[in-house]
């Protein structure tokens, strides 16, 4: 399926205005299954919110990584200063 091509000639219609088909962007989501499909009244799932699941997936993840490498940063740094004995953090 070629998301280029529009489904069918006619323009797009948004709250009365026509839009060019260049200016339309498509997503095509997955049918939706038998129990949602009266809930959704013929709209399929939303690749949106698919997208923003796993992009925030993948943020809260990030963090958690900055956070360990800060913390053991941190840690090599109060390490190191102990050994050479210039710094006094009042850590025995």
């Amino acid at each position: 399926m070629d998301l280029t091509e529009p489904i069918s000639k006619t323009p797009y219609n948004y709250y009365g205005i026509t839009l060019n088909n260049s200016r339309v962007l498509r997503f095509v989501g997955k049918q939706a299954p038998s129990i949602l499909r009266l809930q959704l009244m013929g709209w399929g799932m939303s690749e949106i919110e698919r997208l923003i699941r796993s992009m925030n997936s993948f943020l809260k993840n990030q963090d958690v990584v900055f956070e360990l490498l800060d913390d053991l940063q941190y840690l090599l740094f109060v390490s190191t200063s102990s050994f050479t004995g210039n710094f006094h953090y009042g850590i025995e």
